[in-house]
């Protein structure tokens, strides 16, 4: 069972203030409306108040909505959950830019499935910046060499990397892992890809922090909607 909740629009005026106010440039960050869990209506919402970018984390549920979505040349697809192999084709179908790209085996067949599709697909590479073994990602050690291979195939594009912060209350080493994940993101830039420029980091309760250090998407669902059913 959806929920249908629209956008709570306080919220909105107070993310859109904090863009302004925390990014060295707010006008290349893009605020994504995490619409997991929550009806097509809800979707349409962020359209009605000028969210264009919307985060899908199950290509399943995405699809039954997808039908009732309003239609506008300005929407933009973000697939930002766990990817499962035998979903890719649908993932590659449906999505305008893929983030959580987490291992080898998933680009390559994100690739060849782009390939069929005569697309070039855009995506992010997934880092495990906290070393957490309850996350995703490629690790600090592989990244450097994993972005340059992404970077000679053919029918992907990396414009980025993503990371989730530490599971933890500490600012401070939360701040250390958005700082840490931007370094990288710099020496990708400089040695490997001068396309890999964004940075997917930052969700309801560390945005400001993702802000600050460079941030282009901001992942936000929690403090954009009034509830959400986790079922």
């Amino acid at each position: 069972m959806l929920n249908d909740v629209n956008i709570n629009t306080e919220s909105l005026i107070q993310i859109n203030h904090n863009i302004q106010k925390y990014s060295n440039n707010p006008k290349k960050v893009k605020l994504i409306a995490v619409t997991k869990t929550f009806s097509h209506k809800s979707i349409n919402s962020a359209i009605e108040n000028n969210v264009y970018d919307i985060g899908e984390n199950k290509i399943q549920e995405f699809i039954f909505k997808k039908p009732k979505i309003k239609k506008t040349g300005k929407l933009t697809t973000h697939f930002i959950g766990k990817i499962q192999s035998n979903k890719i084709k649908k993932i590659v179908s449906n999505f305008d830019i893929i983030h959580s790209i987490d291992r080898i085996k998933i680009l390559n067949k994100i690739n060849k499935t782009a390939a069929d599709q005569n697309k070039k697909q855009k995506i992010l590479l997934q880092v495990n910046i906290s070393n957490s073994k309850t996350q995703s990602g490629f690790n600090k050690d592989e990244i450097l060499e994993t972005s340059s291979y992404a970077t000679k195939l053919l029918n992907v594009e990396l414009i980025g990397l993503m990371c989730i912060a530490s599971n933890t209350k500490n600012k401070k080493k939360i701040k250390e892992d958005f700082k840490e994940i931007k370094k990288i993101k710099e020496q990708i830039q400089k040695t490997t890809n001068t396309k890999c420029i964004h940075l997917s980091m930052g969700m309801s309760g560390d945005y400001k922090e993702a802000l600050k250090n460079g941030s282009t998407f901001i992942r936000i669902g929690t403090k954009l909607f009034k509830k959400r059913n986790e079922k």
